[in-house]
């Protein structure tokens, strides 16, 4: 945006930078223009209010879920294996009927979080 004034009731009134607001706000200048885009498509409220987003998803493995796969992680590793792999965890919870399907990705996430090692 290019540095200028507007005249609003014969006042001028200096117009800021993208960059200026954001660090007013304390923010990036990409939730600047974000909340622009938002007023501008769908007017004032949908910029003041924000809808949530359509296409949330429950987490895969709630408190309970997380508790079994960690202490699946602490229990020995399963015969013929020196340690635990992500796919093998997922696989037992699957076998143990906490979810119906996960991925090996999804289990490492919150193990990562929790600085577990399966190994």
């Amino acid at each position: 945006m290019l540095e200028s004034s507007c005249n609003v009731m014969n006042q001028a009134i200096p117009v800021r930078t993208d960059q200026d607001i954001a660090a007013t706000l304390n923010t990036s200048t990409r939730s600047i223009e974000r909340v622009r885009r938002s007023y501008v498509e769908d007017g004032l409220e949908s910029a003041l209010n924000p809808k949530v987003q359509k296409h949330y998803r429950p987490k895969k493995l709630d408190g309970t879920a997380e508790a079994f796969l960690v202490a699946t992680v602490c229990m020995s590793a399963p015969e013929g294996r020196a340690e635990w792999t992500m796919q093998l965890l997922a696989d037992k919870l699957v076998e143990c009927k906490i979810v119906d399907s996960i991925s090996d990705e999804t289990v490492r996430t919150p193990l990562k979080k929790m600085h577990l090692n399966p190994g």
